[in-house]
């Protein structure tokens, strides 16, 4: 199974992040691999994304030179709380995302993270790279040659 330090040299080519349920924010890379952060609500706790510091589209069309997640807990919490930051970097740019879990002390304030690959993520992944290669941007070609399109 792959970790987030193994995003490193990969290149996001799309990006969603969606508060209107659960939180949940996923990162689908060109050759094929898909980053879903999220967590599942319970009873007597919550984990949200607090905030978002940066400019995701700077993290696209890029290959990664950061992915690593710190986590601490909330001193100040009136039970149990804790803090995830997310720090993703290009050589475009930092982005930061802070999540925030609380509870009572008995439930997770974590954030489940899952690297996986599928088959129609590295379909679009090769689209948007041969779209980017016909255009000129020299930043597909490391991609490019990899997965030798």
């Amino acid at each position: 199974m792959l970790t987030l330090s193994d995003l490193i040299g990969r290149t996001i080519f799309e990006h969603n992040v969606d508060r209107n349920n659960d939180d949940r924010m996923t990162f689908l890379f060109t050759d094929g691999y898909l980053l879903d952060m999220w967590h599942e609500q319970d009873c007597c706790e919550s984990v949200t994304i607090e905030d978002i510091e940066g400019d995701l589209n700077d993290l696209v069309g890029r290959p990664l030179t950061v992915c690593e997640e710190v986590s601490n807990t909330d001193p100040d919490a009136s039970e149990s709380a804790t803090w995830t930051f997310y720090r993703f970097a290009t050589d475009k740019g930092y982005v930061t995302v802070r999540w925030y879990g609380s509870s009572n002390g008995y439930y997770s304030e974590s954030v489940t993270t899952s690297v996986s690959f599928n088959d129609e993520i590295l379909e679009k992944g090769c689209e948007y790279l041969r779209k980017k290669l016909s255009d000129g941007l020299p930043e597909a070609e490391s991609t490019r040659s990899r997965l030798k399109i």
